[in-house]
């Protein structure tokens, strides 16, 4: 009884423990789908220790070598995922999946003898099941055309046709349409990737020929600027030589009207003069004697009538003399004032001058560095398309998309078998 109890113990707790790596495996797998939408290296070593820590149970290990060959596929690290996936591919070739990522990794590693080995083995081995079969017969006609698309250095051509050349050879008819059918498919997904090849070119010329345009237009907007500058110079410049000119004339007047009143002033001084002594031979000495009988000098003016009125000329001369005298100091008030003027409008010319002469030379300068720019522009574009547009001509002649549906299809399988690995267990 005793026996029969620790008996029925331990299988109940073979059982849970059973069911706990079964649990366990089940969330290891469902972590190493989500690896492969990683892109970091750090995915490919969790990717490791996940293959690691399932390898004691063979059919789940089985699994997870196949996620982690899969993750040295997608991370290009060839000669480890050919090391994985060739023991795998032995002990399991109906995982067709496996076998055509080791032609994969083959074909990188320039091993073509032994990609053909494979791609052949793979063929000779269908499955027996119609979806399976026709699986098989899609994915190779993806592969078969994603290598014609591959460049010569990667995948040569003699390569190319003798994996085209066995599939068309040892694939059955009936499975031939769903062959075409992955072909086709990549030839849809190249033809996506040339239209947006096309439309990224046609883009990047129309945004290169605006920004040409645009720098043509800056350009001219500047030499019109300059122009213009130039024009304003102009205008000030005969604006200015026509008030020096009035200037000049007012000055020539001013010159002519003080030269007047300087000779006006010395008329006046010459007549007071002639005045003056006019009226001093006016006066004339006598000689009488006084009430003793002494005989006395006396000055009397001969002509008093005359006297006076010779007074009153040299008044009036030396009154005419200071408005003379005040007028001269207006008019060379007036002198220097417009003498002044000219001399700053002279300063003003060279200062428009020097600033103008700046302006145009800068604006010309940026003119023609715009100009030199939509050249450079121009000649670039003539030579080269968009980064954009060489980057997916380099993926149509690579293997990067067809990794990536390679991909997409692996996990896709990786899941299916998982998930009735799960289910049977």
């Amino acid at each position: 009884m005793f026996r029969r109890a620790r008996l029925f113990s331990l299988m109940f707790l073979v059982c849970l423990l059973t069911i706990q790596s079964q649990a366990r495996s089940g969330e290891d797998l469902a972590t190493m789908l989500k690896l492969l939408d990683q892109d970091k290296l750090s995915a490919l070593t969790e990717a490791k220790q996940l293959r690691e820590t399932n390898a004691t149970n063979a059919q789940q290990a089985a699994l997870f070598d196949f996620g982690y060959g899969l993750m040295l596929v997608k991370f290009g690290r060839w000669q480890d995922a050919a090391d994985v996936l060739k023991p795998f591919v032995e002990q399991r070739p109906q995982v067709y999946r496996a076998r055509l990522l080791l032609v994969r990794a083959y074909v990188e590693l320039d091993k073509f003898d032994d990609a053909i080995n494979e791609f052949e083995k793979l063929l000779d081995k269908l499955p027996t099941e119609t979806e399976v079969a026709e699986d098989v017969a899609r994915t190779t006609g993806i592969f078969v055309a994603y290598l014609e698309q591959a460049r010569s250095d990667d995948c040569p051509e003699e390569l190319q046709k003798r994996i085209a050349q066995a599939a068309e050879a040892k694939l059955p008819e009936a499975l031939k349409l769903k062959y075409k059918e992955g072909m086709s498919y990549v030839e849809t997904q190249v033809a996506k990737l040339n239209n947006e090849i096309a439309r990224i070119t046609e883009k990047a010329e129309e945004e290169a020929e605006s920004k040409i345009a645009s720098e043509l237009e800056s350009s001219e907007r500047l030499k019109s600027e300059a122009d213009a500058k130039a024009e304003e110079l102009k205008s000030r410049e005969k604006d200015r030589v026509e008030k020096l000119e009035k200037l000049k004339s007012d000055l020539q007047k001013l010159e002519l009207a003080t030269a007047s009143n300087i000779a006006s002033l010395n008329a006046i001084d010459r007549q007071v003069n002639l005045m003056n002594q006019m009226q001093q031979n006016l006066v004339v000495d006598v000689v009488r004697e006084d009430s003793n009988g002494n005989r006395v000098r006396t000055q009397e003016i001969s002509n008093q009538a005359q006297y006076n009125r010779l007074g009153r000329d040299i008044a009036n001369g030396l009154l005419d003399r200071r408005t003379l005298e005040v007028q001269s100091r207006t008019l060379m008030a007036n002198y220097r004032q417009l003498q002044s003027q000219a001399s700053g409008l002279m300063s003003q010319k060279e200062l428009d001058e020097m600033f103008t002469k700046s302006k145009m030379s800068d604006l010309n300068k940026a003119a023609e560095s715009k100009q030199k720019k939509a050249e450079r522009d121009a000649e670039r574009k003539s030579k080269k398309t968009s980064a954009a547009a060489r980057g997916l001509q380099n993926k149509i002649k690579s293997y990067s998309t067809y990794d990536s549906l390679d991909i997409a299809g692996n996990k896709e399988y990786l899941a299916g078998i998982s998930k009735r690995y799960l289910t049977q267990n």
